[in-house]
């Protein structure tokens, strides 16, 4: 994976439909989630990712995960011919597909309590400035604190992981 530094690294591919703007490769862990619990072929994971809100997926960008999962080993196909019609590539995962798939969690995680700490910094942040006065346009004469104080005045555990550093 190229480094991407100073940037978000985010997923830009049209195949992807409202996808954009997302994490860089987040359909992988939603494949990987999804044929945790069963085999399945193209088609079936499609419509799942549709009904999890991925809109607008092209087949051929799905086609071009599935077979990038295969190649790094974490999943598999094979050809099912157990029902009627023509045979399906049916994708199933591996254990080193589990193991990507545990890691995608655990960073997900990490995210998820740094937006936490996000949102409740900004709910703060907000609640000061409308107190102050200003959101409704009024003028209060206090100076805005500088960024390190309003920063400290934000508090937990960003605090303690900013004075470690």
């Amino acid at each position: 994976m190229a480094e991407n530094k100073g940037r978000a690294n985010t997923n830009s591919s049209p195949g992807l439909g409202d996808a954009k703007g997302l994490p860089r490769d987040f359909l992988q862990p939603w494949l990987l989630l999804l044929l945790k619990s069963w085999n399945a072929h193209g088609y079936a994971l499609l419509r799942a990712l549709t009904e999890l809100g991925f809109t607008q997926i092209d087949h051929s960008a799905l086609y071009r995960e599935l077979r990038a999962l295969e190649q790094k080993g974490f999943l598999y196909s094979f050809w099912d011919t157990s029902h009627n019609g023509p045979a399906r590539r049916t994708y199933s995962l591996t254990e080193a597909g589990e193991q990507f798939l545990k890691t995608w969690v655990a960073n997900m995680e990490h995210y998820q309590r740094m937006l936490s700490g996000f949102f409740q910094a900004y709910a703060k942040a907000w609640d000061e400035y409308r107190s102050e006065g200003r959101a409704s346009g009024e003028k209060t004469g206090r100076t805005r604190k500088t960024a390190k104080t309003r920063i400290s005045t934000l508090g937990g555990k960003q605090n303690a992981y900013r004075n470690n550093r």
